[in-house]
């Protein structure tokens, strides 16, 4: 086996092991990792650029992107070679798919989105579960009694919610959350 296949290898197998990403072969000597424009994909990429470095394959970094799309068209555009992606948020915002399946059926329909309609690869995801949580002090649960989502509905008049952007539009959010309590 060649060295060129070698590398190929621990890289996918590297880049698979740290986060779920996309990826497109590079026929580069260096690989080119980007991030979307916030920490947690910084840091990431990071990993991801030290880990084919430990594996002697040359990386650079270009985070701090942007959103999801502006990644995504830098990936397609061949400026960068990969990137750590969620499924959720690709099946939300490239192939524009029903979220209501489980992790393993996102990830397949994902992928196999990517491979025929894209031409890129997603690399086995990590198991990390990102998914959405709704957290609130010990006093005000006690306060409130809130032992479940459901519970929000009628204290919802004394109390104030903060979440990121994406929140409020997708399915697995605001919306399936004012689904539950009623509100929808």
């Amino acid at each position: 086996m060649n060295t060129r296949r070698m590398s190929v290898r621990k890289f996918g197998l590297l880049a698979g092991f740290v986060a779920a990403c996309l990826a497109v072969a590079s026929h580069a000597d260096t690989v080119r990792v980007g991030s979307k424009n916030f920490t947690e994909q910084c840091i990431v990429a990071e990993i991801y650029a030290q880990a084919l470095e430990n594996a002697g394959i040359d990386a650079r970094t270009r985070t701090n992107l942007g959103a999801t799309l502006i990644a995504h068209a830098a990936l397609l555009n061949g400026d960068i070679d990969l990137y750590p992606e969620y499924t959720g948020t690709a099946m939300a915002h490239v192939v524009k798919g029903d979220l209501s399946g489980s992790a393993e059926q996102t990830y397949k329909t994902v992928k196999d989105y990517y491979e025929k309609n894209l031409h890129l690869t997603l690399l086995q995801p990590t198991h990390i579960d990102n998914g959405y949580a709704i957290l609130v002090l010990p006093e005000t649960a006690a306060k409130y009694k809130l032992k479940t989502l459901s519970d929000l509905g009628p204290a919802s008049r004394n109390l104030s919610f903060g979440a990121e952007g994406s929140f409020a539009d997708r399915k697995d959010g605001l919306p399936g959350m004012a689904h539950l309590v009623g509100y929808a």
